[in-house]
């Protein structure tokens, strides 16, 4: 090839290229969570293996991975209840940070392409509700 060719035939390669990473960077990435005895649980529902690092820092728990994704978090609010507060997404789609509600050990492990993290300790008391106290009628 040469030539205008050469560069059309470069030009199509770099545009397929681009696209893919495009729509991997735009993936939604299920996150479960649930309440087990004695520990907390978040499974990352990752398609295909991904790098990661989980960490404990300042009353934080961060995840990192190797690459960018949406992360589709709505049910952890309920699940992870006394153990997480709200999350946040960093900027460039590659870690997801929450504030610890008590003191928590961590475990984390892959599970083919999931990945698992665990925080391991006693959940912060849930708030009971406010009931009304009647006095018994005399």
């Amino acid at each position: 090839m040469t030539g205008p060719l050469r560069r059309a035939s470069s030009f199509v390669v770099f545009a397929c290229l681009a696209a893919w990473s495009a729509a991997a960077a735009a993936a939604e990435i299920p996150v479960r969570a649930g309440e087990h005895q004695g520990f907390g649980r978040l499974v990352f529902d990752w398609p295909d293996a991904v790098g990661y690092e989980a960490r404990i820092a300042d009353g934080e728990l961060t995840v990192s991975f190797s690459r960018s994704a949406g992360f589709d978090l709505k049910a952890l609010k309920r699940d992870l209840e006394g153990y997480v507060g709200p999350p946040r997404v960093a900027a460039d789609g590659k870690s997801v940070s929450f504030p610890l509600l008590g003191p928590f050990t961590l475990k984390h492990f892959k599970l083919g392409p999931k990945v698992v993290v665990d925080l391991v300790g006693q959940a912060a008391a849930k708030p009971k509700p406010q009931t009304a106290q009647t006095k018994p009628a005399q």
